[in-house]
């Protein structure tokens, strides 16, 4: 069936009026059960509860539960965890891409299931992230992320590039972002920096008119082929931008994981 574009998404293309008043916000909690490691994430488009089942050292099962999300199509995405099963907790770099490519799965599925994943072996039972991007009007803005109420990194960032902290100025947050921070920091902190990364990227969906999506063929937002699950071909041609999924968090973070 040929997806129509219905007269709501056609107020995408004149953007976000109300983009620059706005600030982004994304939860991710980690958290250790008996059997694995339950995770959640939530933001302006996207709400998803994951679990993540293993035997100590391997994993056992991957079970994910897509609550809001930007296209139709996106709750298929849940089967392209499914070869992780079998796998290491501690799977190298590029043993996990020869399992899952990126460019095959929901974004922010795998994303989740990596973050469970590194969970699984560290000592602590929970964790929280919280990143915020306030809308940027051109002038640069300053990002954040946190783990469990504590400022890991804060980032002064203008168009897609760090200015400060001094050391990381000049910086991209776009592609080449993993080779340099890999460079800068270590283990939590790179992990920390990996969320914040994402979490800028994902936030960029402020500019468009998100609220009133719905309707809109994937096809029309021109984006590559494989820039996720929904934008591959084969899949793109159906997805259709999902109604009333999204939510604004502006105002502050206290309904983030409460997934209303």
């Amino acid at each position: 069936m040929e997806c129509q574009l219905n007269s709501n998404a056609e107020n995408v293309d004149s953007g976000n009026q109300g983009y620059g008043q706005g600030v982004y916000r994304r939860r991710i909690l980690l958290q250790k059960t008996r059997s694995g490691v339950r995770a959640e994430l939530e933001d302006v488009t996207h709400a998803f509860r994951l679990f993540l089942a293993h035997d100590g050292a391997t994993v056992t099962e991957v079970m994910a539960e897509p609550l809001r999300y930007p296209f139709d199509t996106c709750p298929a995405a849940v089967e392209k965890l499914h070869p992780l099963i079998g796998s290491a907790l501690d799977v190298d770099a590029s043993s996990l891409r020869a399992l899952l490519d990126p460019g095959q799965n929901c974004t922010h599925l795998y994303d989740l299931t990596l973050l469970a994943m590194a969970h699984a072996v560290r000592e602590a039972d929970s964790r929280v992230y919280d990143i915020t991007v306030p809308d940027d009007s051109g002038g640069g803005v300053e990002i954040e992320v946190a783990c469990d109420g504590v400022p890991v990194h804060r980032w002064t960032v203008r168009e897609h590039q760090l200015i400060q902290p001094s050391p990381h100025a000049g910086m991209t947050l776009q592609k080449g972002f993993y080779r340099w921070a890999c460079a800068a920091f270590a283990d939590d902190s790179l992990e920390a920096a990996q969320v914040l990364q994402r979490g800028y990227f994902v936030a960029q969906v402020r500019r468009q008119d998100y609220m009133r999506a719905g309707g809109r063929p994937a096809t029309a937002d021109n984006m590559p082929d494989g820039a996720c699950y929904s934008y591959n071909k084969g899949v793109v041609e159906n997805a259709v931008h999902t109604h009333g999924m999204a939510r604004d968090f502006s105002t502050g973070a206290e309904q983030l994981l409460r997934f209303l």
